[in-house]
């Protein structure tokens, strides 16, 4: 079952929740759609993906995503070839808030050697998601992240974008 948001014209807010069997989530089309989309939660889709496609809402302020286990990546984008070298791109130019949790396969935020660049993104909470090892993304706003303590200490520090947010520590739980 695949679920795709391309015939609705003027919604806020977008939530999918506990549907077992949906397999992927298509956000965007070849023409301007969901342009007032800001709000975009998906919760308990253990078997759905995430496919973005040319067009898709660029003004989404706040992205939630959490008990979905198949996800490998936050973004993966349709129709574009994945060049060689890293690429850096602007895909939420106005997203704030990112809480990703319970994604057990969650590895990367992109496809291949691209560079996510979020310049208004403020706050980022992660838990439970132990695969995600690098934050491969640009944000100079970035205020704060929000994580456990456990998954912020296997981070790669080695990694130079990784390493430019150390001081971003905040923690979920006390510890």
């Amino acid at each position: 079952m695949d679920f795709h948001a391309e015939t609705m014209s003027s919604l806020g807010q977008i939530q999918l929740h506990a549907m077992s069997e949906l397999e992927e989530v298509v956000i965007g089309n070849r023409q301007p759609i969901l342009l007032p989309l800001q709000d975009l939660r998906l919760s308990s889709l253990p078997k759905a993906k995430l496919v973005w496609r040319a067009m898709f809402p660029n003004t989404l302020r706040e992205l939630k995503i959490e008990g979905c286990g198949a996800i490998d990546r936050l973004i993966k984008l349709e129709g574009e070839a994945n060049g060689s070298g890293e690429t850096v791109i602007t895909i939420f130019p106005d997203l704030h808030t990112m809480v990703l949790r319970r994604l057990p396969e969650l590895k990367s935020l992109s496809d291949g050697e691209r560079i996510l660049n979020f310049p208004s993104l403020k706050t980022i909470k992660v838990e439970d998601c132990p695969k995600l090892t690098k934050l491969m993304l640009v944000a100079d706003g970035l205020k704060e992240i929000e994580c456990e303590r456990s998954w912020w200490e296997q981070l790669n520090w080695g990694d130079e974008r990784t390493k430019s947010f150390q001081h971003l520590y905040k923690p979920m739980y006390i510890d």
